[in-house]
């Protein structure tokens, strides 16, 4: 993982609260946040890496009485420094140029001013957290860890969920890609809720669809056939196929139609009329004998 230039970023901003949020409002905005972009979560997901990793050195200067005021004055300093720029007129402002390079220069000689600037104090401070560690962030990132662990046992004593398809079809490297990531949404959705779709960047014609229940996948996986011409194949990933055997599905020629909607309308209403009688069922069950 690079590494993060803290001055560079907005780090309330990061967390979405204001520069007077107290240290617990900032660590459950943290433990929100680091729960939904964890890398756990997001295995295909380099960004949600990316901000998780943003967090945890946000969260580190934030949580630290010293690293915060450090932060801090360089927040101010900045503004001020935009306010007195929008001030001057473009002869001062060419003046004030000129001055900050000769300052730069003299910084890079080798040569020190008697006070440091805001920048050089909150580096200073983030350097000595890097080899101190943080307390705070260790207690948030146990606690996420204990409540990712609550998360997989709740998903295991229910069993499988949700289930993952992987779509594949051919592209035309002279024509343009008829599978958008709206498009492939647009056809999958109808059979159920989607959690995730990802399109490779690295292999062409290919994604990755993460359904919400795993009979919508099933559904999708047994009717769904693409456009006309540009078939799509759907194949289970590794440990979401269900238990029970499936018969082997080839893609169709292009020369055979998708299923009609009237055929899909029909499937969707017998699962529909299942699904009513089970309930049905259920609610005579649930009725108390006479007396």
């Amino acid at each position: 993982m690079s590494k993060i230039d803290i001055t560079k970023l907005d780090l309330y901003g990061l967390f979405e609260v204001s520069p007077d949020a107290t240290i617990q409002e900032i660590k459950t905005a943290y433990r929100k946040k680091a729960l939904k972009v964890h890398p756990d979560k997001n295995p295909d997901n380099p960004e949600a890496a990316k901000l998780f990793h943003q967090l945890s050195e946000a969260l580190k200067v934030l949580t630290d009485e010293f690293a915060k005021a450090a932060y801090d004055r360089v927040l101010r300093a900045k503004k001020e420094t935009e306010l007195r720029y929008k001030q001057l007129d473009s002869k001062r402002k060419k003046l004030k140029d000129e001055l900050e390079a000769r300052e730069k220069a003299y910084q890079t000689s080798g040569k020190t001013f008697p006070e440091r600037s805001p920048e050089e104090q909150l580096k200073a401070e983030i350097e000595r957290l890097r080899k101190q560690g943080s307390n705070q962030l260790a207690e948030e990132q146990e606690k996420i860890r204990i409540e990712l662990a609550k998360e997989k046992q709740q998903l295991s004593s229910m069993g499988p969920v949700s289930a993952k398809l992987k779509l594949s079809w051919k592209v035309d490297p002279d024509a343009i890609d008829p599978y958008s990531q709206d498009k492939l949404h647009s056809i999958l959705q109808k059979y159920g809720d989607i959690l995730a779709l990802f399109i490779s960047t690295k292999k062409k014609g290919s994604a990755i669809v993460e359904f919400a229940n795993k009979k919508d996948a099933d559904l999708a996986y047994s009717v769904e056939r693409g456009i006309h011409g540009c078939p799509l194949t759907l194949s289970w990933i590794k440990g979401d196929q269900p238990n029970v055997t499936q018969p082997v599905r080839q893609p169709p020629p292009t020369s055979v139609a998708p299923m009609s909607m009237a055929d899909f309308e029909l499937k969707v209403l017998q699962s529909m009329r299942e699904a009513q009688e089970r309930k049905r069922k259920q609610e005579n069950s649930a009725q108390p004998f006479p007396t």
